[in-house]
């Protein structure tokens, strides 16, 4: 019988109360304690001011003031306490927000159960990335939700086997606007730092680089991390990037990451100056998030809803991990509280080499670096590209100044994000012949300042295409034709 059961201390009725959250919701994006502390304490003018229903305004504020939110002086009379107070200094509950995306997701539970997979497209009309990529406003609450306004500016430090002495760059893969890069970069002066994340995302990072005092050193890339990463970082730092993703999608990623790595590790093994700490030490990544013990408790979070993410137990992440050719070399819980693992790239198997490796202590040769190169290609990735030039210096003295491509000089080899090639002074510039190199650009209008300051020329200003690009093209001052693709959403 039920009645012969021991009371457990479990409050059903409590937990099952669904209208207060909403109320508190609704309140919140209303700016209902905003409007009271302005003046407006009658309901009618309160309803008046915050453009709702009097009737049902007075049932939320009256729900409310008996759960102890708000004061209900006088019948019809409302004043702020202090729970009201912290109603309004909470942030991401408007309705209207990124709170709202969220607080409606939870709606779908039962579809997510049942199938495993998000049903978030079918009550918003595509699925979450997609969303936040046409929703501009929506996209930055997300972003100031994930960063220090939600989480608050990261203090902690990530502890690596050997230390972060060998360490020298770091790729913070999915960093979104930069919080957490810029804590490991105060603790470790001499590191720099490679923010990666969609271009709408990191051009939001200025702020909080700039607020840390390490904008000066960190490189900002805005691109997918199912794109090549920047290879030949030290570290890739992976901090709640994986647990927003399915398994195939955490395999691509993690692949991106042990083919960028490669290079670093190679290179360092390949250079002769290069201690033992530091072959060692190059080419790793850092997963933090997404992965647990295998005895830790499960839990359900958001993310799982809105977009099928899940953390893995360690046995399935190295699994995982093993697909996209990379072993575990360490996990456990650190000093912060988070669970972290470290992978490296995987040793391949002799018969799987596509060339000879380079020996420890002697120095990396063209063949080698090619050959780095090519196992970190996928079918059909565009892998070389050659810029016609009438003056080879100054065409890369251009594009390094205005889109910091690297030239070997005095070869004229360049190396791009993703992309190697080198300049032609035999082939003579076509402005409308042939295909067109189109190059992403983080702000389009700096861009363009820089490419007139530099001797280019603007010959089509920028013009949307479609909800979430602009485009404009410009000739190099060798004549050139190229064009400017700024992904970042309009405003």
């Amino acid at each position: 019988m039920v009645d012969d059961q021991p009371d457990d201390g479990v409050n059903l009725g409590q937990m099952l109360d669904l209208a207060t959250p909403w109320c508190l919701m609704a309140a919140a994006t209303l700016r209902i304690p905003d409007l009271i502390t302005e003046g407006h304490h009658d309901i009618s003018d309160l309803a008046t001011a915050a453009s709702c229903d009097r009737d049902a305004l007075h049932a939320v504020l009256g729900h409310l003031v008996s759960k102890g939110v708000f004061r209900e002086q006088a019948p019809g009379r409302f004043d702020c306490n202090s729970a009201a107070e912290k109603l309004a200094a909470t942030s991401f509950l408007d309705l209207e927000g990124i709170g709202g995306r969220m607080a409606h997701t939870w709606g779908t539970m039962l579809d997510y159960v049942r199938t495993g997979q998000p049903a978030y497209q079918e009550l918003f009309g595509r699925p979450f990335w997609e969303d936040l990529a046409a929703n501009p406003k929506i996209a930055a609450d997300f972003d100031a939700l994930m960063g220090p306004a939600g989480h608050g500016m990261p203090d902690f430090d990530i502890e690596l086997i050997g230390g972060w002495d060998a360490i020298g760059t770091v790729v913070d893969v999915g960093g979104g606007t930069g919080a957490m890069l810029a804590s490991l970069l105060r603790r470790h002066p001499h590191v720099r730092g490679i923010l990666v994340d969609l271009p709408g995302t990191v051009a939001r990072a200025d702020e909080i680089l700039t607020g840390a005092a390490v904008a000066d050193r960190v490189t900002v890339m805005g691109q997918s991390f199912f794109d090549p990463l920047p290879a030949g970082a030290d570290l890739y730092l992976l901090k709640n990037v994986l647990n927003d993703w399915p398994d195939e999608e955490t395999v691509a990623i993690l692949r991106r990451c042990a083919q960028a790595a490669a290079t670093a590790r190679a290179a360092a093994t390949a250079r002769a100056a290069t201690t033992a700490r530091a072959a060692t030490s190059a080419g790793r990544i850092a997963v933090l998030g997404g992965v647990s013990a295998d005895d830790a408790p499960r839990s359900l979070g958001i993310d799982m809803l809105l977009v099928g993410g899940k953390t893995s137990t360690i046995t399935q992440f190295t699994e995982l991990a093993r697909r996209a050719g990379l072993k575990i070399t360490a996990a456990g819980v650190q000093a912060s509280g988070r669970y972290v693992v470290e992978c490296r790239r995987a040793e391949r198997p002799a018969s799987e080499a596509t060339a000879p490796a380079a020996h420890e202590g002697a120095p990396m040769t063209q063949e080698d670096a090619e050959a780095i190169r090519a196992r970190s290609l996928v079918h059909g990735q565009v892998c070389y590209l050659q810029m016609p030039a009438i003056d080879s210096a100054r065409a890369a003295a251009f594009y390094e100044a205005v889109f910091g491509w690297r030239t070997e000089h005095p070869y004229q080899d360049f190396e791009s994000p993703g992309l190697i090639g080198q300049w032609v002074e035999d082939r003579p510039p076509a402005a409308d012949a042939g295909p067109m190199i189109w190059i992403h650009v983080a702000d389009l209008d700096q861009t363009l300042a820089d490419v007139v300051e530099h001797g280019g020329e603007i010959t089509d200003p920028p013009s949307p295409d479609g909800p979430t690009r602009t485009l404009a093209t410009i000739l190099d001052p060798e004549g050139n034709p190229v064009g400017l693709a700024s992904h970042a959403a309009h405003q």
